[in-house]
């Protein structure tokens, strides 16, 4: 049983018991797979396994976005926690915004007041061709028994969506980097994971 998508590896870390009684798979914490499908919690975990990640804000409401303006140079994403939400509320995962005036007004018109769900996060410069990707798998000992690394593109949506179109190419440094933080973390499993960068 291989999970292809974030909703369906939580699918299988969650019901892991039941499952187990009719497939075999790759068995993952179920915290582990939820704080590395939410971009808060990857945030996060990123930071303290010292992995280069951009700067990020939680706004809980409208005046925490004001006081993060002083903070913030433009253009910055405007972007879910959890994607899913979002998607469903608006029809888009992010967003790239240009002026305080778009994001207080893009925020108050997208966030979910109940359960806040948008991030501010420092827009890291490049086209499509900039996001590197990693794609292995890993052990139930969180060793990379295989992986490879390759450049988008294209993304759909433009800038901001999945890959349309892709190629593979070696980056050594998004591989290291990728393994010793999986092999912090403990994941265990296949992983598709995105970088912009510069490397």
């Amino acid at each position: 049983l291989i999970p292809t998508t974030d909703n369906a590896a939580v699918l299988v870390a969650d019901h892991a018991d039941q499952l187990r009684q009719g497939f075999i798979f790759q068995e993952a914490s179920s915290g582990l797979v939820r704080s590395l499908r939410s971009k808060k919690a990857m945030y996060f975990l990123a930071r303290k396994h010292q992995i280069p990640t951009a700067e990020s804000f939680f706004p809980q409401c409208h005046r925490d976005v004001l006081d993060c303006l002083d903070k913030i140079t433009f253009p910055v994403m405007l972007k879910a926690i959890d994607g899913a939400r979002l998607f469903a509320r608006a029809g888009r995962k992010m967003f790239i915004v240009n002026s305080s005036k778009e994001l207080l007004s893009l925020y108050d018109r997208v966030e979910d007041p109940a359960a806040p769900n948008l991030m501010i996060q420092e827009c890291v410069p490049g086209k499509d061709d900039t996001v590197w990707m990693f794609n292995g798998y890993f052990n139930a000992k969180s060793t990379c028994l295989w992986g490879f690394t390759g450049k988008k593109i294209r993304q759909c949506p433009i800038h901001t969506g999945s890959t349309s179109l892709g190629i593979c190419l070696r980056n050594d440094e998004v591989t290291k980097s990728t393994t010793r933080f999986m092999g912090q973390l403990g994941y265990r499993g296949i992983l598709d994971i995105g970088y912009r960068c510069l490397l």
